[in-house]
């Protein structure tokens, strides 16, 4: 029984790591898209050279709601995936503590 919940045990925890690995390789990679994506954007204008005033520039190239919503899901998935590292590193030293991994 105890080594059967041991192994239950061992099987959260590592899916909490995949986990969160995983939400916080999407958040970041997001967030870097998103940046990188808007930068395009202002290269983009300003190499077709128009003779835009900076204002315009500014418009054409501000960061949208969209790109707002996407920086914010992205933030938000990184805060998880952290959330999810960190609880998975609570449960092993909870676990090692219990007595069930040797320290």
């Amino acid at each position: 029984m105890t080594t059967q919940l041991a192994t239950a045990q061992t099987a959260r925890i590592r899916a909490l790591i995949v986990v969160g690995v995983a939400l916080v390789t999407a958040g970041l990679y997001s967030i870097v898209t998103l940046l990188y994506s808007v930068f395009a954007r202002y290269m983009y204008v300003e190499d077709l050279d128009l003779g835009l005033d900076e204002n315009t520039v500014f418009l054409l190239t501000r960061i949208t709601p969209t790109d707002r919503g996407i920086l914010i899901l992205g933030g938000i998935l990184t805060l998880l995936g952290v959330a999810a590292l960190i609880a998975a590193a609570v449960r092993g030293r909870y676990r090692r503590r219990s007595g069930f991994v040797p320290a």
